[in-house]
């Protein structure tokens, strides 16, 4: 056989007598070259699709008409006002519930409305009720914005109706409405922003103009006249959230209105990816199809990564290249948003291995990756799980100042690079505009996933970017308020601020600079005040004798001079002490003004008695409060009753003279133990002598110049009566003195702005007062009397921030703020609360640590940080962070294991008890059974030597709590009949104080009627977790 030309396509038959061998030459296959792409791209990328792109947005067609039927039958009717025409689109990031929401269902109602309205689209931003005045003045301007229509609807929307509703949508739709007889189809897009774009610096504000909002959107939903119907978009995540608007959450989860928008199918992923370059005229290869179904398919937020890709394929294909390639090159849909976001930066000045460039000078050039890397950080805002999310930043915030640089000049720099990442054919952020201000925000959430430098820089600044939006919300507060020198920043804020500021990567703005220097400045003067206070305060000890003497010889010696000279001298040293008592250093001066009214005493009173002088009285009142100090209550209760003696006696001899009746008030408020009935009845005293006091002083004109002293004396022992009442059990009556403590101090505040003991007090009378609220379970209004004495004191830290007196008041305070939101989220099961309460709780532990570095000896800051560890354990174990909770309730317990053989009261000894008790409750939850054993039997053993050693109740309070938590370890270990044992005595002890001064005590019954819900289930042999105590 002979073969000519080439043998491949034919077929060559060998073989001898028994074999036959048939050798096949296959063709070789035809090497094409790809058609180019023409036309637009018809891929988005990283964009959501719009109404516009209707016509290419496929794979979500049963979805849609899934969703325009239910939407139909929410606005079918009749309506009675109880229905809410709203359709909740939920997903996770990533799902594609924008495009479904505009280039699916608003498309399908443009092709067939329901009833024939305008439709509207907005995303609420930072400021919702703004976004929506906007939309609403379009719309009745026929899609032109009228500046005049939006101010006007805004004022609208921001004020309630007559019956005190926020019902300015549903008001405004029946203008539009009645115009065109059409009903109004409103589209509400990342309805999360109106949580994520909280204010860090006015958070209250931001969660009233919230509250605002959702209110006037689900009264507009309810309308009977059926004037408008909402879709509203918004993360899976963050429908949490939305229990911190009760109304809103259950609308939303209710079955009508819930649309969870499911993951694409491989057959609705496959349509997505091949028609709309079919449409286009040039359709993708079978294999490139196939692989992009598979690495999408099963992987959530993988939509906008596949878009991304297809972007890029139908580039290369417009150039004449294959989509596989392209598709190879880039690594497939999971590498591909990554890598062009490197590449780009890449690209950067300066390049790899070069020097930065010069930043002044003539040869100055801009450090673009700087500029990246401060503005890729400057979009992105961290949520209450510290995950990062998009956030929308003006442009002008993203520019770090340098007074060597022209501020424009600075601004096209930022523009310059930030728009090599908004190329067209990238689009990985996005320019706008919003109030006539340039914003700019990263595209889609999925580059903080899949760009690992970006990631980087995330993990390695979440708690400088905190600080830096912290930062930028207050500097723009202060520069919108003109400036003012009150909202400047002092220590600790201020120093955090110092070390940001200096980081290369901080890039401050110019607002934020001058927030910063001016801050500084403040500091700075107030330091050098304070020295010349100091030095003040020094001299006037120094001639308080002279002028003692003086007043001495100046009066004479009859009766009425030495009653005079002695009111001088007691309320000059009284007002000496009290002006010294937040300074640092002046131990030794206290002291010695004690010794000067002694002698003073002595010259102004030779013919006294010396039991009944005042020198003995004090000497009294003094020796009793040291003894108090040292836990030594008996001493200070027989020291006290020997004060009251006294005072009682010279009253009697001087009846006019109002300062011995002063007298036996101190005494009366120092002669019983909190808690007992004795020293109610001497504060019911006290109080009843401040009053008559006052009244004999109003109606002598010549010690009108002392009336606020008196004033001052009737407002403490009301303050101390309501702790009484409080320690008793007796919340309304703590309330009554409460109010009336209050009113004289804002009164006293508001007459003598320069006395900054008032406002102290004020605040602790606050402090008290929200305490007395928790306990009544009126955590609304604990709340709003905790802030208020948080933002006395505040500015009390800030105007002198050495105070240590203030400066543990405010720690003390940012503890009580977050007890009262835990309670709130205990309440409400609100997770917003939460986080509220890990904020409050973290900024007083910074506060605490920071004074404890400075002043590591004094017990009084290791207990207030040993209280926030221990309010830190039970935060996380809340919000199920196990480990967390662990860790801080072990740390507390170390800390409090050295301090137990020191000296102290009972608060102290009580402080130690709940932190042993709150890692039991912590082991207990992680099923570490020794462990948490092992921290019961220590809380147990402080708490039952407080009871036999105090007559407060709370220690029994504190035991029923104690056991209770003792049983439940034993129950969950099986150790049943030490669990019966625990519950039973936990019963006893509750039992007491319900029978005593505490029958109306609503936790207490809770905790009654559950421990006994723990015993009967015990006795039945139900295992823990099906019990229901």
């Amino acid at each position: 056989m002979t073969i000519e030309g080439s043998v491949k396509g034919s077929v060559l038959v060998t073989g001898d007598n028994n074999t036959v061998t048939l050798n096949v030459f296959a063709a070789a296959a035809a090497v094409e070259t790809p058609a180019k792409a023409t036309g637009a791209n018809p891929y988005l990328g990283l964009l959501p699709f719009t109404e516009d792109d209707a016509d290419r947005f496929f794979g979500r067609e049963a979805l849609v008409e899934n969703y325009y039927a239910r939407f139909r039958d929410l606005n079918a009717g009749p309506f009675d006002g109880s229905q809410h025409r709203l359709l909740a689109i939920l997903g996770p990031s990533g799902s594609g519930k924008s495009s479904l929401a505009r280039a699916g269902l608003l498309a399908r109602l443009r092709r067939q409305p329901l009833g024939g309205g305008p439709l509207a689209a907005l995303t609420p931003g930072a400021h919702p009720l703004e976004a929506l005045a906007i939309v609403l003045a379009r719309v009745a301007a026929a899609g032109s914005e009228t500046p005049s229509r939006k101010d006007e609807f805004l004022q609208t929307l921001t004020t309630p109706g007559a019956d005190g509703v926020y019902d300015g949508l549903r008001r405004i739709a029946a203008d539009i409405v009645d115009a065109t007889r059409k009903p109004l189809v409103l589209l509400i897009d990342q309805f999360e922003e109106i949580y994520t774009a909280r204010s860090s610096q006015n958070p209250e504000a931001s969660d009233a103009a919230r509250k605002r909002f959702v209110e006037t959107v689900l009264n507009a939903a309810r309308d009977p006249d059926g004037r408008v119907s909402i879709i509203l978009t918004m993360r899976s995540d963050f429908l949490g959230a939305t229990q911190a608007d009760g109304a809103l959450n259950k609308v939303i989860t209710s079955q009508s209105a819930l649309a969870m928008v499911p993951a694409m199918s491989r057959e609705e992923l496959r349509s997505a990816i091949a028609k709309p370059a079919e449409h286009a005229g040039s359709p993708l290869d079978e294999n490139t199809i196939s692989r992009l179904v598979n690495e999408t398919d099963g992987y959530d937020g993988a939509l906008p990564l596949l878009q991304f890709v297809l972007v890029r394929a139908w580039q290369g294909m417009a150039a004449g290249r294959a989509a596989a390639d392209i598709v190879e090159e880039l690594g497939g849909v999971g590498g591909a948003l990554g890598a062009e976001a490197e590449a780009l930066y890449q690209n950067l000045q300066p390049r790899e291995g070069e020097s930065p460039p010069p930043q002044s000078g003539p040869n100055r050039k801009p450090n673009e990756r700087l500029i990246a890397e401060r503005a890729f950080m400057g979009m992105v805002r961290f949520n209450e799980h510290n995950r990062p999310t998009r956030r929308r930043a003006a442009l002008t915030r993203l520019v770090a100042d340098d007074p060597d640089v022209d501020d424009d000049l600075e601004l096209a720099e930022v523009r310059g690079v930030l728009e090599k990442f908004a190329d067209p054919l990238r689009r990985l952020v996005t320019f706008g505009e919003e109030d006539g201000v340039q914003t700019v925000e990263v595209t889609h959430e999925a580059l903080f996933q899949h760009w690992a430098r970006l990631k980087t820089w995330l993990a390695d600044g979440l708690e400088d970017r905190r600080l830096h939006d912290r930062i930028a919300d207050a500097a723009e507060l202060w520069d919108q308020a003109g400036r003012p020198e009150g909202s400047l920043w002092r220590p600790p804020d201020l120093d955090r601020m110092r070390t940001l500021a200096a980081k290369p990567a901080a890039g401050l703005t110019a607002v934020e600079r001058a927030f910063f220097t001016d801050s500084a400045a403040a500091h700075d003067r107030e330091i050098r005040a304070k020295r010349r206070r100091e030095w003040f305060v020094r001299i006037s000890a120094a001639v308080f004798l002279v002028l003692a003497v003086w007043i001495y010889w100046e009066k004479g010696k009859a009766d009425r001079a030495i009653e005079t000279a002695g009111d001088a001298t007691n309320n000059l040293s009284h007002t000496l002490v009290e002006q010294l008592s937040g300074v640092e250093g002046t131990q030794d001066i206290r002291s010695e003004l004690h010794d000067v009214v002694k002698r003073v005493e002595s010259l102004l009173m030779p013919g006294t008695a010396p039991e009944a002088s005042r020198g003995a009285f004090w000497d009294h009142i003094i020796e009793g409060r040291v003894a108090a100090e040292r836990n030594q209550s008996d001493e200070q209760v027989r020291h006290a009753r020997e004060a009251l003696k006294l005072a009682r006696r010279m009253s009697e001899r001087h009846p006019s003279n109002l300062e011995w009746r002063r007298n036996v008030v101190i005494a009366l408020e120092d002669s019983a133990v909190v808690g007992t009935p004795e020293r109610t009845t001497a504060l019911n005293e006290a109080v009843k002598i401040n009053r008559e006091i006052l009244r004999k002083a109003e109606s002598q004109r010549r010690q009108a110049e002392n009336l606020h002293h008196y004033r001052h004396d009737l407002m403490g022992s009301l303050w101390l009566l309501g702790a009484q009442h409080v320690a008793t059990g007796q919340y309304p009556a703590a309330t009554v003195a409460f109010r009336e403590a209050l009113g004289i101090a804002d009164q006293l505040v508001a007459t003598h702005r320069q006395n900054r003991t008032y406002p102290l007090q004020a605040a602790s009378i606050r402090s008290a007062y929200a305490e007395n609220l928790r306990r009544e379970q009126r955590y609304d209004d604990a709340y709003a009397q905790a802030l208020g004495s948080k933002t006395i004191l505040t500015a009390l830290n800030r105007a002198d921030p050495s105070n240590a007196i203030v400066a543990a008041a405010l720690a003390e305070a940012g503890h009580g703020l977050a007890e009262i939101q835990l309670d709130r989220h205990d309440a409400r099961r609100d997770n917003a609360l939460l986080a509220a309460a890990r904020a409050e709780s973290d900024s007083a532990m910074a506060f605490a640590r920071q004074w404890l570095a400075t002043q590591p000896d004094r017990l009084q800051w290791q207990l207030m940080t040993l209280r926030l560890e221990t309010q830190r354990a039970d935060i996380e174990l809340l919000a199920g962070q196990m480990a967390d909770a662990q860790r801080w309730a072990r740390a507390a317990t170390d800390r409090a294991k050295p301090l137990e053989s020191m000296g102290g009261g009972a608060d102290w000894r009580r402080t130690l008890a709940l932190a042993y008790q709150r890692q039991a409750v912590v082991e207990l939850a992680a099923r570490a059974f020794p462990a948490a054993r092992a921290a019961s039997d220590q809380s147990l053993q402080i708490i039952r030597q407080l009871k036999s050693s105090t007559a407060d109740d709370m220690a029994s309070f504190d035991l029923v709590t104690g056991l209770g938590t003792r049983g439940e370890i034993e129950w969950r270990a099986g150790a049943l009949p030490a669990a019966t044992a625990a519950i039973g005595e936990a019963l006893k002890v509750a039992g007491d104080l319900r029978a005593g001064a505490y029958a109306d005590d609503a936790p207490l019954a809770r905790d009654i009627q559950r421990l006994s819900a723990c015993q009967r289930d015990i006795a039945l042999g139900k295992a823990p977790g099906t019990s229901q105590c």
